[in-house]
């Protein structure tokens, strides 16, 4: 996980410095503490994913989301073998699903349960948008931004 940076206390001016979560930095002096927004290069940082192995990417990916995220994700799998996975953040929808010996990442832009655009993505760009999307839920749902910490750790 990247460190974040002190910030200046806007009660007193001491400097802050982040907690454990990266998202709460506390004034050593007058005790403020403050909430600051997550981004989706911390997440990507903190989940470690290896995209140069499809079958443990697949399975970190699934056990993660399974745990934290559960309402938003379906995943598709035999026993332990993961075949697919999708993540629903509305508007956006993230497939990450198996074709042959490769990996297929998509990521559709849904309104009202409607596709309006579907694209296909290199690996790295649909897991910095995935990430990004997560932070986006962080950001305004306290239960994912607990989740999320949990993943960064």
């Amino acid at each position: 996980m990247q460190q974040r940076d002190p910030i200046p206390c806007q009660n007193c001016g001491a400097m802050m410095a982040p907690e454990a979560d990266g998202r709460t930095y506390a004034c050593g002096f007058c005790h403020t503490r403050v909430q600051v927004a997550i981004d989706g290069a911390q997440i990507a940082a903190g989940m470690h994913l290896d995209l140069s192995n499809a079958e443990a990417l697949l399975a970190h990916l699934a056990n993660t989301l399974s745990q934290g995220f559960s309402e938003h994700t379906r995943i598709h799998a035999q026993g332990s073998y993961v075949h697919a996975i999708e993540v629903d953040t509305e508007p956006d929808v993230f497939v990450l699903k198996r074709e042959g010996h490769r990996l297929l990442a998509q990521h559709r832009k849904v309104v009202r349960g409607i596709a309006l655009r579907t694209e296909t993505v290199a690996l790295d760009r649909w897991v910095q948008l995935l990430t990004d999307s997560l932070a986006r839920l962080a950001n305004s749902n306290a239960r994912a931004a607990w989740v999320l910490a949990q993943i960064r750790h």
